[in-house]
Formats: structure tokens, sequence, C-alpha cells
């Protein structure tokens, strides 16, 4: 009886441990698919409508787009779209991108910094005036860490 027992507890044993280790090999870590999409430092900015840098593709350039709805610059029929960003911006000077809740690149805004490298979820982000950042952005451009008030920071 006790050898049946020991093998009963075995099996249980290994059985668990297999669930264990297949369960571990299919997680994914928040930023994967974004850490996977990394460009290096090549001076653009990304923007995608689902989290962790999935989804459509929205757009990406060096320049700045003030109008994300009006079908020129990098980004075309993306605004109120984006749900995750990258800023592979290179550092010093207008190295943060300040993502508008309006076209014209004025007014309630949050920033990237190029040290974050991308927020996978705009949905833990608030613009300056408390709008959620996720399906919200119209705008962007780049600017001087002296143009982003404090609290205004994406992460």
């Amino acid at each position: 009886m006790r050898t049946l027992g020991t093998f009963i507890a075995a099996l249980s044993l290994s059985v668990f441990g297999l669930s264990i280790t297949s369960t571990a090999a299919h997680a994914t870590t928040e930023g994967d698919i974004c850490n996977a999409k990394w460009p290096g430092r090549n001076g653009s900015m990304h923007a995608w409508d689902g989290t962790d840098c999935s989804g459509d593709y929205l757009g990406g350039t060096t320049g700045n787009d003030l109008n994300w709805g009006d079908g020129v610059g990098g980004f075309t029929n993306a605004n109120n779209r984006a749900s995750s960003v990258m800023n592979a911006g290179f550092f010093g000077g207008r190295d943060m991108v300040a993502f508008y809740f309006l076209p014209g690149g004025t007014g309630s805004y949050a920033c990237l910094a190029p040290g974050e490298l991308y927020a996978d979820y705009l949905g833990d982000n608030t613009f300056t005036n408390g709008a959620n950042m996720n399906n919200n952005i119209m705008a962007h451009k780049w600017v001087t860490p002296a143009d982003c008030a404090a609290g205004s920071w994406i992460t």
C-alpha cells in the first residue's frame, strides 16, 4: 500500500510539474511584442491600435504630425485609435514625443521620454486634462524635456 501511495504522490507531482512548465512556456510578459518590434535608436516614433505594440500599425515618422486624421504625414486615419506608442528617438534636444488630445499640437498632452522606449498600454496614462489616453490621441510632435510639465509623463 505504501508503494502505491508513493507512486500516486510522485505521479501527481510529475503532472503538476508538467502543468507549471507548460504554463510558464506560454506565458507572456508586458512589452514582449514591443521589445520584439524595437527598431533601435533611429529617430522615429510609432503607434499601434492594440496593446503591446500589436494590432494595426497606425504609422511611424521622424517628424511631427499635428493631425492624425487628415490623410497627410506619418499618420492617416489614426485619430483616436492608438493603444500603444513607441519613442525610438535620439537622445538630446527634441527627444520627447508629446501626444495631443486634440489636433494642432496645442492644449492637453502627455510626453513619452526616449528612455521609456514605449508605452504598451495607454489606458494606464492620462493627458494633462485628465482624459484617458487610450484611443484618444489626435496629434504628436517632438519637444524638449522643458516642454513637458510634471505629471505629464507616459509610462
